[in-house]
């Protein structure tokens, strides 16, 4: 079960959401209602979510694989630090609690939405062997390291590193 997610209405009123692409869409009618009550022009409110996916990939792509917090690993979270000890771990600990939360296994097909350089789908391969994992991302570099990084852990035939987003039509 997805756990809902908060998001703001701009002023209007909150609500949840269960999963991230609608609470993408109702944000992305929030942003055009708001404009409508204001006069603005409709269309332009429904380019923000496209202006900010081009700022995101634009700073992911300046981050690239200079990622100086981890000792050994790409992850770009925040970790989970309930017994780690190092940034490694933390990570890794998260994306181990996330995979048994889902009880993940050898039957699932995997979508990763925004895998950054691939280490939690790695990791999910070496731990459950999940039949197949598509991760989709916005930055072409992250997607070309992942994929080279699945080549070298063999397991590029089940794990497929596609750039895109989720949130685009």
């Amino acid at each position: 079960m997805a756990a809902d997610l908060p998001i703001a209405d701009n002023g209007l009123e909150s609500r949840s959401f269960p999963c991230a692409s609608d609470a993408h869409f109702a944000h992305k009618r929030t942003d055009r209602h708001v404009a409508a009550k204001r006069g603005e022009d409709v269309k332009a409110a429904g380019t923000v979510p496209r202006l900010r996916q081009n700022q995101a990939r634009t700073t992911y792509e300046l981050l690239s694989t200079d990622n100086t917090l981890g000792e050994d690993s790409l992850y770009w979270n925040l970790g989970y630090w309930a017994q780690a000890r190092t940034y490694d771990a933390a990570c890794r600990d998260l994306a181990l609690l996330l995979s048994e939360a889902a009880a993940l296994n050898a039957a699932d097909e995997v979508l990763d939405v925004g895998f950054g350089f691939g280490d939690a789908d790695l990791l999910w391969m070496e731990r459950h062997a999940p039949r197949h994992i598509v991760g989709l991302n916005i930055t072409p570099s992250q997607v070309e390291t992942a994929r080279r990084r699945a080549a070298q852990h063999c397991v590029a035939d089940r794990v497929e590193f596609r750039t895109g987003s989720a949130t685009s039509p």
